[in-house]
């Protein structure tokens, strides 16, 4: 990876067979916030940098979603849309809960983002939001069994 050593608390997800690297820290004991988005092409073995994240994150989320990598989560409510085709960034609608190291989903045409860290509350979440990309809009769904950070999300079955 170009970013060299130091760079830490990134996202990672795969879009048409491409691995995006987006944020994290970077500096002495990450005293800054990586903006760089890389991506990895397998097929040539080549990491390439793309573009430059508008809102620079750590611990945040990334998912592909159809056609585009959907930034949630991290220190903001910030939600952004990035089309790799387009090489376009959009800002969609606020997250209703700041989530450090949260989860994140794509199940049923909808993102899942789940539990995480509030800096603002300090404390671990329980919550689930959820956006609905047809409505620009999230919204509280439901909760974890128990509040937690740093875990992962998986849909096997998605209708």
């Amino acid at each position: 990876m170009k970013s060299g050593p130091g760079v830490g608390n990134a996202t990672a997800c795969v879009l048409h067979e491409v691995i995006y690297v987006i944020g994290g820290h970077c500096g002495y004991r990450g005293s800054c916030t990586y903006d760089k988005v890389q991506s990895y092409n397998s097929d040539i073995n080549e990491w390439s940098l793309i573009t430059s994240s508008p809102h620079p994150e750590y611990g945040l989320c990334s998912v592909p979603f159809e056609n585009k990598l959907y930034l949630v989560g991290g220190q903001t409510t910030i939600t952004e849309c990035y089309d790799p085709e387009q090489n376009e960034w959009r800002e969609i609608a606020p997250m209703m809960e700041r989530r450090m190291e949260c989860g994140a989903v794509i199940m049923n045409g909808c993102i899942y983002v789940t539990g995480g860290y509030s800096y603002s509350k300090g404390t671990y979440l329980q919550s689930i939001e959820k956006y609905d990309p047809d409505l620009n809009k999230w919204e509280i769904v439901g909760n974890l069994p128990s509040a937690m950070r740093s875990h992962g999300c998986v849909c096997v079955y998605n209708v």
